[in-house]
């Protein structure tokens, strides 16, 4: 983009705060899960008896599907059940 020359100091910046950490969102989800009183059974997410069920609404476009794609398969490798949503 035109404007991310002029900002890519601070783009950078935040690019490298928050880029992708499976370490630091797998102790974020278990902190969390754990806290609305989940549990992981067998590797996957449970709650009042039932698996944990993500639903991801995933463009259809090349691109867009690859990505929607790649998260549901990080989300699944947490643990959760993922319902994709292809529109």
């Amino acid at each position: 983009f035109p404007d991310y020359a002029r900002l890519a100091e601070v783009a950078r910046t935040l690019e490298l705060r928050y880029q992708h950490d499976p370490e630091r969102a797998r102790a974020a989800i278990e902190r969390e899960m754990t806290a609305l009183g989940a549990a992981r059974v067998n590797g996957t997410w449970v709650h009042d008896g039932a698996p944990v069920r993500i639903s991801i609404l995933i463009r259809t476009d090349d691109q867009r599907r690859r990505i929607g794609d790649y998260v549901g398969n990080l989300l699944e490798g947490l643990g959760f059940e993922v319902e994709r949503l292809y529109r």
